[in-house]
């Protein structure tokens, strides 16, 4: 495992962003998907974290495809 860079914070105004080098954007869509929804699972869970010590309720992480979507709405 190797650690990529592409997380950024502005500690001035509380914002963040992710920017995915160039690295990752080469690999598979596969690989991609796999990867970055690892990293939405640790993000989420650390953002639940931080809002139970901020006294509001966790949340869940929770990934539903369009076509699943549409076919609940029918």
């Amino acid at each position: 495992m190797r650690y990529v860079q592409g997380l950024r914070a502005n500690f001035d105004s509380g914002e963040g962003e992710v920017v995915l080098p160039t690295e990752i954007m080469r690999e598979s869509d596969l690989w991609r998907m796999d990867v970055i929804r690892d990293w939405i699972y640790d993000l989420t869970e650390e953002y639940s974290k931080a809002r139970v010590e901020f006294g509001l309720d966790p949340v869940r992480m929770e990934f539903v495809a369009k076509e699943d979507e549409d076919e609940a709405t029918q």
